[in-house]
């Protein structure tokens, strides 16, 4: 089973998901500490969403990330479902 919140940052999905993981007793896998860095792997620009925020507008902004947030979570599965085989929690080596 995997189950993908999405949504407006500061709304609560990471609480939902820790609940969700805890109740249904499946992993929970964080997008939140690689997202930069899978933006990056396709040519994400700070600046340039920031310029876009500050003389379009933010919806300008919001629309330049989308296709780097549906690389992210893409990427994000792609590198879980790799791991698949793989006992859960990893074990520290």
């Amino acid at each position: 089973m995997i189950l993908i919140l999405i949504g407006p940052m500061k709304v609560g999905k990471s609480t939902v998901a820790r609940l969700l993981a805890a109740r249904l007793g499946i992993p929970r896998h964080p997008l939140d500490k690689n997202r930069w860095a899978y933006y990056c792997e396709i040519g994400f620009d700070e600046e340039h969403m920031r310029t876009l925020a500050e003389t379009e507008s933010l919806d300008a902004a919001l629309n330049y990330c989308k296709p780097f947030e549906v690389h992210a979570v893409e990427r994000h599965l792609r590198g879980r479902l790799l791991r698949a085989d793989r006992p859960y929690p990893p074990r520290e080596s």
